[in-house]
């Protein structure tokens, strides 16, 4: 019996990895959480940013307060990209605790409350930033009506609608991310528009409004393409984040065509061993086995784990999602001993983890209990379909368990003795 990798609930079954752009984030805040941080901050690493004097529109503050903070919100800005938080809080600290001591509010005194704010969100403080981007919103209200403080106001709505959806906020977060494109529409700024895109198209991705993400995600991919071109690693993203969200919607070949494009110019501009090809190859090799190519899918999800191995280590915990992607194509193969022994590993290396996992080790149980049932082990497959029904809070998740189980204990029930 071949038992299909894929099943109607495949958002909820099978995590999926959707890479939003980070080349223009510190990575000190990336790496902590993902959401969609405006793509042009005021880091002086990033290439397009404009200096802080610059920007700041002071009210009244004598010169010497003005030089003083604009050098610790410099400093801050370059605790963050060197991921020195603790130095950043305090530079920050300071600058909210001078502006506040000089009663005048002014430019330095929302951005640093933003600045706080991404701290707070890099530690999972998420109520703190919400308070720290409502307070700083506040400031810019109270600020002279200018081009530069409705791109501030943008940008606070953008980070908040993105702690909205960590929080799971969804309507709120949606709000946020529309008020965001709106603010800048209203100014003429085009290019900070892509990253508020795409943030809206993730958001619906969760949502699983797949025509509205895909929709989304098209509107940051032209942003992208007329600032910086095909090359540009933004551009890349929004286009594998484009072929995901027609996956989603079963428009297989345009989901192939697009993302193998975005595979070979990432190839090109990262080279064939960048950890940047490994979200496009697990994409990839999902749509290939929509498409019933599942060589190919095999193949293509075998270098997804090859090269994030090469860049982990074959025993990193990091790994699990990327072995139960090739257990998956191997279970839809008809390969169930290679199935099987890459579940059994994904299973021991996801019990290493500590960070959140989402549904994970229970899918895997369930994938397991399918292996087991496909070679007429029942008895392992009830094992596995009961783990599977314990370790997951998903009513879904559960029904679609339960459902399994019921089926492969009514299929190997005994006959009625006459």
């Amino acid at each position: 019996m071949h038992l299909s990798a894929r099943s109607k609930f495949h958002l909820l079954l099978r995590s999926k990895i959707h890479l939003l752009p980070r080349s223009k984030i510190p990575l000190s805040l990336s790496s902590k959480i993902h959401f969609s941080m405006p793509s042009k901050i005021f880091t002086p690493a990033m290439g397009k940013a404009i200096s802080l004097t610059a920007l700041l529109s002071v009210l009244g503050l004598p010169g010497m307060a003005v030089e003083h903070l604009d050098a610790l919100l410099k400093q801050a800005d370059a605790d963050i990209e060197a991921g020195d938080l603790h130095g950043a809080s305090i530079n920050l600290d300071a600058v909210i605790a001078q502006t506040g001591e000089l009663k005048t509010v002014d430019s330095h005194l929302p951005l640093a409350l933003m600045y706080k704010a991404w701290v707070a969100i890099s530690y999972q403080h998420l109520d703190e930033a919400e308070k720290l981007l409502q307070r700083a919103l506040d400031c810019l209200k109270k600020l002279p009506a200018s081009h530069k403080t409705v791109d501030n106001e943008a940008r606070c709505q953008a980070t908040l609608a993105s702690l909205k959806e960590a929080q799971g906020s969804y309507s709120q977060s949606e709000a946020a991310y529309l008020k965001s494109i709106e603010l800048l529409q209203g100014i003429g700024d085009r290019d900070n528009q892509a990253p508020s895109y795409n943030g809206l198209g993730s958001l619906y991705f969760k949502m699983q409004k797949f025509p509205e993400s895909e929709k989304a995600h098209r509107q940051a991919m032209e942003i992208f393409l007329l600032a910086d071109g095909k090359e540009s690693g933004d551009y890349i993203c929004a286009l594998n984040n484009v072929a995901t969200a027609l996956e989603h919607q079963k428009k297989y070949d345009q989901a192939a065509k697009l993302s193998s494009e975005a595979l070979a110019l990432a190839q090109t501009k990262y080279g064939g061993n960048s950890d940047q090809l490994l979200p496009i190859l697990d994409n990839l090799a999902t749509v290939y086995e929509h498409q019933k190519k599942f060589d190919l899918a095999e193949a293509t999800a075998k270098k997804a784990l090859d090269l994030a191995q090469a860049l982990v280590g074959k025993d990193s915990p990091s790994l699990w999602e990327y072995v139960s992607s090739l257990a998956l194509m191997y279970l839809d193969n008809g390969k169930y001993k290679q199935a099987e022994e890459e579940l059994l590993h994904a299973v021991s290396l996801i019990e290493q983890t500590k960070g959140d996992h989402g549904d994970g080790l229970s899918l895997l149980y369930f994938r397991l209990g399918n292996c087991y049932e496909a070679t007429s082990q029942a008895t392992q497959a009830e094992a596995y379909y009961k783990k599977a029904i314990a370790s997951t809070a998903v009513d879904k998740a559960k029904k679609i368990y339960s459902e399994s189980l019921a089926n492969l204990l009514k299929k190997t029930a005994l006959p009625a003795v006459k």
